[in-house]
């Protein structure tokens, strides 16, 4: 029924996983690009000075991406606790972490700097009022690295140091 590896990972549900979830990552950066960045033009247009909301909105959008991973990868392996093997839950999630953080900075990120690069030079006065798609994304590619890195990293020690179904292995034993 299901393809299980050497290291008792399931391929199948790995690879599944790994594709929507690269595709959710693509679609939190295209509604950044376009919903958010029409949300925060309309919050500096308007009259109220709402720049304690304009923050906590700006520091929200830049954590949601990775946040969206975490909460499906939950929801993805809640009701499955995989014939006892916990370690082997969490190690599939590192994985799974591991590889769409490589799709966000190795396919996506150079995606979006040869979609900056249109090739033609407006005038100065219309390079002030454009900003080309790095420059809006830039910050987007920034905030995702440490979640990233600290998703993986959670998934790797709880992928060690649970050895049956959440019991947790004797320090002097490891």
């Amino acid at each position: 029924m299901s393809v299980v590896g050497k290291s008792g990972l399931n391929i199948k549900r790995l690879i599944l996983c790994v594709i929507i979830l690269s595709g959710v990552m693509a679609i939190q950066l295209y509604l950044y690009c376009n919903f958010f960045q029409d949300i925060y033009a309309k919050l500096e247009e308007s009259e109220n000075s709402m720049t304690n909301f304009q923050w906590l909105l700006e520091h929200i959008v830049y954590l949601i991406p990775v946040a969206s991973v975490a909460l499906f990868q939950m929801i993805a392996y809640s009701g499955d606790d995989m014939g006892g093997a916990y370690s082997a839950k969490h190690r599939e999630q590192a994985v799974e972490a591991v590889f769409v953080m490589l799709f966000t900075f190795l396919i996506m990120l150079p995606f979006v700097i040869i979609k900056s690069k249109t090739g033609e030079t407006p005038d100065t006065e219309e390079i002030q009022k454009t900003q080309s798609l790095i420059d809006i994304t830039t910050m987007w590619f920034a905030y995702q690295f440490i979640p990233f890195l600290i998703l993986i990293m959670y998934h790797s020690v709880k992928g060690h140091s649970v050895t049956g179904s959440g019991e947790q292995t004797d320090a002097k034993s490891v």
